[in-house]
């Protein structure tokens, strides 16, 4: 089983993450960031995509998209928003 499978496995939450997903999960970036370094996982709650996560490949931040590893685009909102998750 590759790690997109184990990643999707995780990820089986409702269509929007955010319903059902305590309050007290969500974190900010710099704490996503640092649970990406600590070798897991993130995703965002406003990230309607159950397949669309964060993590760290070869020493760098990559998202995945349905399972392809692609370059990460961060946008403002997303560096100061309060609404990751660590999957």
């Amino acid at each position: 089983m590759s790690i997109f499978d184990k990643l999707k496995r995780k990820l089986d939450v409702p269509a929007s993450p955010i319903v059902g997903l305590p309050e007290d999960d969500l974190i900010d970036f710099p704490q996503a960031m640092q649970a990406v370094k600590d070798g897991k996982s993130v995703s965002k709650a406003e990230w309607v995509n159950r397949e669309l996560f964060l993590l760290l490949e070869g020493g760098f931040l990559k998202i995945s998209r349905h399972g392809a590893l692609s370059q990460v685009i961060l946008k403002d909102g997303d560096v100061l928003s309060n609404d990751w998750f660590i999957i």
